[in-house]
């Protein structure tokens, strides 16, 4: 699956934030533009139950989901009060 992720945090720009993939025993993390966007790569490997988790710079989780398979639209997550993600397949693959 190759995504888009878009953050939106309450404390001000996602500057720092990293976003978590993690399954089938595999993580990578992707780190989020200042202005919320983020390129995401799900590996097979980690398909079909993944979960996504926003790290802050300090290695605490602000939020999380799990996932079943690649999002095919644009929707979006309530992670916390504070935190939403909008994740959604990537217009541009690499």
């Amino acid at each position: 699956c190759f995504l888009h992720g878009r953050l939106r945090y309450a404390e001000g720009p996602p500057d720092g934030l990293t976003l978590r993939v993690s399954g089938g025993g595999i993580s990578q993390e992707f780190v989020a533009a200042a202005d919320g966007g983020a390129n995401i790569h799900v590996t097979a490997e980690q398909l079909p139950h993944w979960e996504l988790r926003v790290i802050d710079p300090d290695g605490r989780t602000l939020g999380s989901l799990t996932q079943d398979g690649c999002p095919t639209a644009d929707v979006g997550h309530v992670l916390s009060e504070r935190l939403q993600l909008e994740l959604g397949p990537r217009d541009v693959l690499p």
